[in-house]
């Protein structure tokens, strides 16, 4: 008779979590809202010109609850160092973009404009300086909205006003309101969205489209 092999059962050590109702709500917004946000992003068309976007109407598709979506959009921009606002005037609302992103488009059109076919003039130096220290130094420091006292802090004081209408002229740069534009307050803008709002639109539909057909994981609850 053959000997009789021993399973070896390894012990099974379960800690208990105390979370109350708020915490775990909390929990489970958040998962969905950070997986919602990373599958915008890679579902968007590729594009040399254009950083991934995630439009905040998009998120009222994909999470039922559209105040919690607000909040956490609120959220989002405000704590988030990870991601920068930029706003859509053609489409009237404000979308999610990697910072870092952002910051390497700026780099890009930067150099683009320091190109000698491009810098011929003293504008277009100017102007590609504008950019360079807008990547390197300004969307990390304003995320959200971009204040006179930010731009004075990158460029001088001296400079501030000029850096500021090369980047509202290349169009990285737009004020929301005149209230905005008299008080020295800009945000984020896309050049290239200028001409390209229809297929922005159909590229925020496929997107949802989709998404709607994916499962997104939810937080267990015990």
């Amino acid at each position: 008779m053959f000997p009789r092999k021993r399973r070896r059962v390894a012990a099974h050590v379960e800690t208990e979590f105390v979370v109350d109702d708020a915490e775990m709500a909390a929990m489970a917004a958040l998962s969905d809202w950070e997986v919602s946000l990373q599958q915008l992003w890679e579902e968007f068309p590729q594009s040399p010109n254009l950083p991934p976007l995630a439009l905040h109407t998009q998120f009222y598709a994909l999470l039922a609850d559209r105040t919690e979506v607000d909040r956490a959009f609120h959220a989002c921009r405000k704590t988030d160092r990870r991601v920068a606002v930029v706003h859509l005037p053609a489409l009237g609302e404000d979308a999610l973009v990697s910072a870092d992103a952002l910051a390497a488009l700026l780099v890009r059109a930067a150099a683009a404009a320091a190109a000698p076919v491009a810098a011929s003039t003293a504008s277009a130096v100017g102007c590609a300086r504008a950019l360079e220290l807008a990547g390197r130094f300004l969307v990390h420091r304003c995320r959200d909205a971009v204040l006179g006292s930010d731009l004075d802090a990158v460029y001088g004081q001296a400079s501030a006003p000029a850096s500021a209408a090369m980047l509202v002229t290349a169009g990285y740069l737009v004020a929301r309101s005149v209230a905005d534009e008299a008080a020295r307050a800009w945000a984020w803008a896309l050049p290239s969205l200028g001409g390209l709002s229809r297929e922005l639109g159909a590229a925020r539909r496929r997107a949802v489209a989709v998404l709607a057909k994916k499962t997104l994981p939810r937080t267990a609850h015990r």
